[in-house]
């Protein structure tokens, strides 16, 4: 009897360690489930930072295949300095209509005009780094004579542009190489231009409108701002009227060989510049037989026909 009611108090003290062990268990098992959560919580946070430098090392390596599939396409300018420059996809299709020449074209001086012509090398495709260069041309504009009619005598008419002779030249680079490698130039010359210019102002009467006897002309290309150059005219209504009698006849012929022999005699007898204007008939820079000669000819002109005029006798210069 004893024993069994030992053994019944051994059950109940079991049974109540039973009980106690659970709760200590639980509480052992909840720092257990926070350490666990809180190993997740890190596996997650590092899978996220794996995630985040899976992502930028592709991002990276993206950026690095970009970068080597890019060619530059650099143009220079006529000394080969960078104009432009341009990244371009491996096999893309090079812009050349996106550059720019307009700084290329310039005027060396008032009678030459230098501009973009072609590139040296055109690939429509990049597949390599590349330098294009830019060649130019020229055109070069050249006064050899202005017009040879320097005196009027009436103030009807246009400038008379007779003996003007103008020429241009062009020249080109072209994309072949000398055997000093420079690029080639090809070059045309055209001498027949002078009609393409223009004298300013254009007619007698507007050149002598202020009133006076001397006038300037400027011989321009058409439509052009600068001129080639210019030159003086005279307007000389006494033309051959040496005496100053205001008439034109054989008095002025005879005066006109008497100053002949006198210059042969002694050349230092030189008349002055305004006796020439109106002696000078021919235009030679001297006084002769020739001019006395001319003077008779308009003379006995005039003398049959009152409407004739010094052109008809000879093309005054």
């Amino acid at each position: 009897m004893n024993k069994l009611r030992i053994l019944s108090v051994l059950l109940s003290m079991m049974t109540a360690a039973v009980l106690i062990q659970p709760g200590v268990s639980a509480e052992g098992s909840s720092e257990s489930t926070s350490s666990a959560s809180a190993s997740a919580q890190n596996t997650s946070a590092g899978s996220s930072n794996a995630a985040a430098d899976q992502e930028k090392t592709t991002g990276t390596t993206a950026a690095k295949e970009t970068a080597d599939n890019l060619f530059t396409v650099t143009f220079l300018d006529f000394d080969g300095n960078v104009l432009y420059s341009m990244d371009v996809p491996s096999g893309g299709k090079i812009d050349y209509a996106s550059v720019d020449t307009s700084s290329l074209h310039t005027h060396p001086d008032i009678y030459t005009e230098k501009m973009f012509y072609q590139w040296d090398q055109s690939p429509e495709y990049a597949e390599e780094n590349i330098s294009i260069r830019a060649l130019w041309q020229s055109a070069t504009i050249l006064l050899k004579n202005v017009p040879d009619k320097r005196r009027y005598t009436a103030l009807d008419g246009s400038i008379d542009l007779d003996g003007l002779e103008v020429s241009i030249t062009i020249e080109k680079q072209l994309t072949e190489l000398d055997e000093d490698g420079n690029y080639k130039i090809s070059t045309t010359t055209s001498d027949d231009v002078a009609l393409s210019c223009a004298a300013k102002p254009a007619t007698v009467q507007e050149a002598f409108s202020d009133g006076n006897s001397s006038a300037e002309i400027s011989i321009y290309p058409i439509g052009e701002t600068k001129p080639l150059s210019s030159y003086k005219i005279y307007y000389v209504p006494d033309f051959g009227d040496v005496t100053g009698n205001g008439i034109v006849d054989a008095v002025d012929a005879s005066h006109l060989l008497r100053l002949y022999a006198d210059i042969t005699e002694d050349p230092k007898k030189q008349p002055d510049d305004a006796f020439m204007l109106k002696g000078d008939i021919d235009g030679d820079g001297k006084i002769t037989s020739a001019d006395a000669s001319f003077v008779l000819k308009y003379y006995a002109a005039v003398s049959a026909d009152e409407k004739t005029v010094w052109d008809d006798i000879i093309k005054i210069k």
